[in-house]
């Protein structure tokens, strides 16, 4: 047996790529960076890596991919991308990155949604329950946000929105991907994150490319994501997506863990309590989707 056929391979790839990514929210605050510096800064470079990818592994094919890139389909599929990026960002510059990280999680649900409007698949009730649980979870935590430690003074309710719609934009984007799995992942990704840079720049322009702490920023760009992303698409065509779905709660129950270690940046008792209902709802309702989804098969 070789090493890919493992039962495990998938399972370890997709648990790297996830702890890899946990870090991400740490390195956001240690940049130091308004929002649309760090967007130019991360867009940019997720892209350059993204682009390299592409024309390192397929050379020969690379007229074909941006064809299909820039068809409609795929612009469709990058501005899931572009609008998932912007929202993060925006959303865990005004608020605890505990919030953000909690809505960010809830995309398993919004992909039920997206997959029952546009691949006409069956929203079962489990799908119902763990909305109505996870907004209880996140109305939880919104609720004492702003006595979090060292968080931003910006808007909870906005945060939270912004969180939402990037997991949302998350969501469509793993359906629209399902529906033409012939698009090429990696330039839709570097274009889509192109685009955020490119609006960040339209915003502020050169001036103040270099205030705070670019190196920071750059290990998000240039390090975490690309692996991540590498990693966590890879392990797709070897495991359930439900069990990638598990494995990217680490980021969820991880990342706000890391803040607080590295910044000082600490949710309140209530946060927690509000986040370990999203966790554990979600943790049940991708558990109990896999299920499902096998005795249907």
């Amino acid at each position: 047996m070789t090493l890919k056929a493992h039962p495990l391979f998938g399972l370890g790839l997709a648990g790297f790529g996830a702890l890899t990514l946990t870090p991400d929210a740490l390195f956001i605050r240690l940049s130091g960076m308004g929002v649309w510096e760090m967007m130019v800064w991360r867009g940019s470079q997720l892209a350059l890596v993204m682009y390299a990818l592409v024309l390192i592994t397929s050379w020969d094919t690379k007229a074909e991919i941006f064809k299909k890139t820039f068809s409609w389909r795929g612009l469709g599929v990058s501005l899931c991308q572009f609008t998932s990026n912007v929202a993060f960002i925006v959303g865990i510059a005004q608020t605890s990155v505990s919030v953000i990280l909690f809505a960010l999680a809830t995309s398993p649900i919004f992909g039920a949604y997206f997959s029952r409007l546009i691949l006409q698949e069956r929203t079962h009730l489990s799908t119902w329950l763990a909305t109505a649980a996870t907004l209880i979870g996140i109305a939880i935590t919104v609720a004492d946000a702003s006595h979090a430690t060292a968080a931003p003074d910006g808007s909870v309710l906005f945060g939270a929105i912004c969180g939402l719609t990037a997991s949302a934009a998350i969501g469509l984007n793993f359906v629209l991907l399902r529906k033409h799995d012939d698009l090429p992942v990696a330039a839709i990704v570097g274009t889509g994150s192109l685009w955020s840079a490119l609006l960040g720049f339209a915003v502020i322009g050169p001036s103040t490319l270099l205030d705070g702490n670019w190196l920071m920023i750059s290990v998000c760009g240039l390090i975490i994501l690309p692996i991540s992303f590498f990693c966590l698409t890879s392990a797709s065509r070897y495991t359930a997506a439900a069990n990638i779905g598990l494995l990217m709660l680490l980021e969820t129950i991880l990342g706000p863990i890391w803040v607080w270690l590295g910044v000082g940046e600490a949710p309140t008792t209530q946060m927690v309590f509000g986040g370990a209902i999203v966790v554990i709802t979600l943790a049940l309702y991708v558990g109990y989707s896999a299920m499902t989804a096998k005795r249907e098969a």
